[in-house]
């Protein structure tokens, strides 16, 4: 049994999903992290995103001292109006090479009929500069008005876990523990779930504020599964206000935050979910009718593969070999490329390795084998995943999303055995990907001559995305 198999069948029997505090029922927004935290000790895995946690404290108030300007210019709580769409967007921004753009949203709310507003979250406390989003409002200052708030409960003691609050927390750790064989800190565990309902009492009242003046029919977010979020979800849902998700990465079903023992009612989800195309529906699990489920397609998807293929690519005097990384599984990917680049045919092929964002800071540091490779390693967004994928020859990776769309390139596709490779599963079964687990076994494959895989990009991203996502958004409206 596959460990979110297991996670799955454990919550349905403990019942975790009914668990409160504070009245609070705290599972549903805490299962993702704890879940990860489970499978990082189980498959010795790094994090995908690195923490904030361990800025200095020096470090922190500075980039609250620089926030200050967003709390007066771009205060998501001043002058606010009725709007019909509250869009909740992706604040890791892409370089087009003009400005930073949100892949997800910017491109539909070029075409969006309706008014609405963007609130955005900082990206590591800070915002891209340099964009063309309209009608923006940054989230810092609900998050520092809600910081302060907390620091007031916890001197006064309130909302703070009394020990039966926390001998109950430490037994069901201690279940977690036994039942996966792991070994959770008991203390981290818990100082998440408190965390989670402080911020949840200290936040609510200035989203409900937001959200009874603003009085969206819809809102439409990115990343379900962000603190905000569920507050933001669980507060929609009493007032009637539909929520939809713009699917923004790969689901499947080893993605825990969007897959369930069965259907049922969780006030922190969204009530829709608009997929990237028809494969994403049917082999996630989630929680909500499946009428609610609609493929749609990506904007940003349609327009840059447009855009490259009528450039009919790049011609290179090499045939490159692109690496796709992501923080879990950067070091050990890294290693793998540093053992196909000293046996490749270098007359004939290249390397690049596409850092994710959440390496950009720290490769240097911990991929060292990389640094003194010689292989050219990206680590900035000034030019977007689709501008090396239609460069490129083959890709190599492990579940990254990118790797379902170097698919639309026609790219041949190499899926190495390290932990998330499951996520292809079934498209190594069918022959659309090869699942290695050496660098030799690419070159071998590479000499192959012919590389012919015979299948429907339309499956994973529907055409005419614009059209369907205002469309089903015109009838969720009506």
């Amino acid at each position: 049994m596959h460990l979110i198999e297991q996670f799955l069948q454990f919550e349905e029997d403990n019942n975790l999903f009914n668990l409160s505090i504070y009245g609070i029922k705290f599972w549903s927004a805490v299962r993702f992290n704890i879940y990860n935290s489970i499978y990082k000790l189980r498959y010795k895995t790094e994090s995908n995103h690195p923490s904030l946690n361990k800025t200095s404290i020096i470090k922190k108030i500075y980039f609250k001292i620089a926030q200050v300007n967003n709390f007066i210019s771009k205060n998501p709580m001043w002058f606010l109006r009725q709007k019909d769409i509250l869009v909740l967007n992706h604040s890791r921004r892409v370089f087009n090479g003009k400005s930073y753009e949100c892949i997800y949203t910017d491109e539909l709310l070029k075409n969006l009929k309706w008014s609405y507003y963007v609130f955005e979250e900082p990206y590591y406390e800070k915002h891209f500069k340099k964009i063309e989003t309209e009608n923006i409002r940054y989230l810092d200052y609900v998050n520092f008005k809600a910081a302060l708030k907390k620091i007031y409960f916890k001197l006064t003691k309130k909302y703070i876990f009394k020990e039966e609050q926390k001998k109950d927390i430490e037994k069901l750790i201690n279940r977690i523990n036994k039942e996966f064989d792991v070994s959770l800190n008991k203390e981290e565990i818990t100082s998440i779930i408190q965390n989670y309902i402080l911020s949840y009492k200290a936040a609510y009242d200035y989203y409900l504020k937001i959200l009874n003046v603003v009085q969206p029919k819809v809102i439409l977010e990115v990343v379900s599964y962000g603190r905000s979020r569920y507050i933001i979800n669980e507060i929609a849902k009493i007032k009637g206000i539909k929520v939809i998700e713009l699917q923004h990465g790969a689901m499947g079903k080893y993605h825990v935050a969007y897959n369930f023992f069965k259907k049922r009612n969780i006030s922190t989800f969204p009530d829709y979910i608009f997929t990237f195309g028809e494969y994403w529906n049917n082999v996630t699990r989630f929680p909500i009718d499946d009428s609610r489920i609609i493929a749609t397609g990506f904007p940003y998807y349609d327009k840059k593969t447009i855009e490259y293929k009528n450039e009919n690519s790049i011609e290179e005097d090499k045939k490159i070999i692109l690496f796709i990384s992501q923080g879990a599984i950067g070091k050990s990917l890294s290693k793998f490329a540093c053992e196909l680049n000293k046996i490749i045919d270098k007359k004939n092929y290249r390397i690049i390795f596409k850092l994710h964002p959440s390496e950009y800071s720290r490769w240097k540091s911990e991929y060292l084998c990389l640094k003194e490779s010689g292989i050219e390693v990206i680590d900035n967004n000034l030019k977007d995943i689709y501008y090396f994928l239609s460069k490129s020859y083959c890709q190599v990776g492990v579940s990254s999303t990118a790797i379902f769309e170097g698919l639309g390139f026609n790219l041949k596709t190499y899926i190495v055995k390290l932990p998330g490779y499951e996520y292809f599963e079934d498209l190594i079964r069918i022959g659309y990907v090869k699942l290695v687990d050496s660098a030799e076994a690419i070159v071998e494959d590479l000499n192959v001559a012919s590389y012919n895989v015979d299948y429907d990009s339309g499956k994973f991203y529907r055409k005419n995305s614009l059209f369907n996502i205002n469309n089903s958004i015109q009838s969720l409206i009506d």
